[in-house]
């Protein structure tokens, strides 16, 4: 069962106690145990619902707890992570001392995050305040919460600004959606719409440009950049055109071009894309558009085509044909195109 999400996670890294998986849907917190074990913390009334992994080193601990979280600079712009630690220093509550070993949070578990202030004095630090981030959990028996401590209400304000979004710019995403991670950049003329998570990935283009001169009475291909993918493999399963083309100045209305998606720009004295080379329809093969006076040319073609790092990871909007005396100044092409893909790595 491909593309099945399941929220049950075991240890990258080898275990000596292991005492099960952990639904990190569930989970309210993450944080380090002595000098070699994680805990993950469900209900806080009651410690028995924890699950500990104990490892048989520190540095096999840190490199999971690595794995398992994100600090919250780098978690408000998208980057990977399951539970969120706070990106500046934080202190212990009665102690005035640094932390080193704030919890983690699963963001998806809180029910609300909120600033707090106090006048208590540490415990021997000369009567400092403390400015605190308070997570309310909806935990099994009552709301419980885990709050981060911080010496400066410059720090607490910058860490929370990170943890929250602004109504008017806020994305919520369904299930593990980001659509921001591992995505590509799409060119001048289009404009992307990425669905999908870090690895399966939906790319709609919207496109809004024109193709450059074509003089006329002559075979002539030519093409626009479309998209870059990002660096690393990328396995193409899926792409679909739905474009239109439409001359201004009535040269050629009748001409019906070949149009295809490829990895290199056509270009030369080529009436069709295969003479173009194979590269320039190798992710959707050229297709008979009926005229130049806009009636969409619309294709669906199901592939499975693997470019490897070292391979051009651009994507373009090629077109092909023996074109009509007189030619075009500029050939408009507006639509979508659509990538299905996955990012490898």
């Amino acid at each position: 069962m491909a593309n099945v999400r399941n929220p049950q996670i075991v240890s990258t890294t080898a275990v000596l106690v292991d005492n099960g998986s952990v639904n990190v849907e569930k989970v309210l917190s993450v944080s380090k145990q002595g000098t070699d074990s994680l805990i993950f913390t469900y209900d806080y009334n009651k410690t028995e619902r924890s699950v500990i992994w104990k490892y048989a080193n520190t540095t096999d601990r840190n490199t999971e707890y690595a794995l398992l979280t994100v600090a919250s600079d780098d978690f408000s712009t998208g980057t990977d992570g399951l539970f969120v630690s706070p990106s500046l220093s934080t202190i212990k509550r009665l102690a005035g001392t640094a932390d080193s070993n704030p919890e983690c949070i699963n963001l998806n578990a809180v029910v609300k995050v909120s600033k707090t202030n106090s006048t208590k004095n540490f415990i021997g630090d000369g009567g400092a305040p403390v400015y605190g981030i308070a997570f309310t959990f909806d935990a099994v028996d009552s709301l419980k919460e885990a709050t981060w401590f911080f010496a400066s209400s410059a720090n607490r304000d910058t860490v929370y600004g990170e943890l929250v979004s602004i109504a008017a710019n806020a994305n919520y995403f369904i299930e593990n959606e980001v659509p921001t991670v591992n995505a590509g950049v799409a060119a001048t003329g289009f404009t992307a719409e990425e669905k999908g998570d870090s690895v399966n990935h939906v790319t709609v283009l919207t496109v809004d440009t024109t193709f450059g001169a074509i003089a006329g009475g002559a075979n002539l291909a030519l093409g626009k950049l479309a998209y870059t993918f990002p660096a690393g493999a990328i396995n193409i399963k899926a792409s679909k055109i739905d474009v239109a083309l439409t001359a201004e100045d009535g040269n050629i209305d009748a001409d019906t071009p070949d149009v295809g998606l490829g990895t290199t720009l056509a270009s030369g004295a080529n009436a069709l894309l295969s003479g173009a080379g194979a590269t320039t329809e190798n992710i959707l093969t050229g297709q008979t558009a009926t005229n130049c006076t806009g009636t969409a040319t619309v294709k669906t073609l199901a592939t499975s085509k693997v470019i490897e790092t070292a391979e051009a990871h651009t994507v373009y909007l090629n077109i092909a044909d023996g074109w009509a005396a007189s030619g075009e100044a500029a050939l408009p092409v507006t639509g979508t195109v659509t990538i299905e893909w996955t990012f490898i790595g």
